[in-house]
């Protein structure tokens, strides 16, 4: 079993695969998150988050990061870092903007967005849209009018629906 492991005392230890932090109240995520290489599912939704250490990008398993409802304000640049991630879902937090490196997620399958305050999309999402990924990113204030703002990707809009949700 690969969740297991002999430490130097001979002894079974089961390594970390998944953390499930959820109404725990939690507001950050300790650097030393890095020390653990077999974490594949991350959840940390309905918390105080307002932001990622970068010792996050040091999870060379991680593929399920859950930390929706939180306070989220803004992703860290080096998102796109996390090569296995293969589900995101950041919906219900105060997100402005994307970084570039999020269309270097090529393994994702689902990107769940919706109900944040981004107003423009980084031209490297268009990187992705054309994998399998499921995308949702209704309720934002997206205006698909500005070509500055939203890429043009064949089909971007296929992923939108009705972006505005309320007042900004």
């Amino acid at each position: 079993d690969d969740s297991l492991l002999i430490n130097e005392a001979g002894q079974h230890v089961k390594r970390i695969t998944e953390i499930e932090w959820n109404s725990m109240g939690v507001d950050s995520i300790p650097e030393t998150i890095q020390k653990l290489k077999y974490l594949k599912t991350l959840e940390i939704e309905n918390n105080l988050l307002k932001y990622f250490p970068s010792g996050i990008t040091f999870l060379p398993q991680l593929e399920d990061l859950q930390v929706y409802n939180n306070l989220l304000e803004e992703l860290p640049f080096f998102i796109g870092d996390i090569d296995s991630l293969t589900n995101f879902e950041a919906n219900n937090n105060l997100l402005k903007t994307l970084p570039e490196s999020i269309g270097n997620l090529t393994n994702l399958v689902t990107l769940t967005l919706q109900n944040n305050k981004l107003d423009s999309l980084p031209a490297s999402l268009c990187n992705i849209l054309d994998t399998e990924l499921n995308i949702n990113l209704i309720c934002n204030f997206l205006d698909f009018s500005d070509p500055l703002k939203v890429p043009s990707c064949p089909g971007i809009g296929n992923y939108v629906g009705n972006q505005y949700c309320g007042s900004p």
